[in-house]
């Protein structure tokens, strides 16, 4: 449920409609991180993913499908629990970069 003016309560819903709007916010977010940005994260992490994969694990350090990560917390767990040398405008943007262009499985929730 989401208040609009005048007391208004409007109940909030997934979109039935393919919506541009949601890709124009992903792509301006993908473009406030500048190519070297964008591309010296990538390769941090791949260089890293087994220290990636860590933010994964459970709290018995065991992988599990009960784990769920929030794709707009993920880089800033990776940089606090992992020291990733993230910029603090990826740290902001990287979880709309990867919903909309990282090939990712993920999985909405409303």
């Amino acid at each position: 449920m989401k208040e609009r003016g005048l007391g208004q309560v409007v109940e909030e819903k997934k979109p039935e409609y393919f919506d541009i709007i949601i890709f124009q916010k992903a792509f301006k977010k993908f473009c406030q991180c500048d190519g070297k940005t964008r591309s010296e994260a990538r390769s941090e992490i791949l260089k890293r993913i087994d220290d990636v994969q860590k933010v994964f694990l459970d709290e018995f350090n065991d992988e599990s499908y009960k784990k769920v990560v929030d794709l707009y917390d993920l880089a800033s767990q990776l940089t606090s629990k992992l020291n990733f040398g993230f910029d603090h405008n990826l740290v902001d943007n990287l979880g709309s970069i990867l919903l909309c262009f990282g090939e990712i499985e993920h999985e909405l929730c409303y």
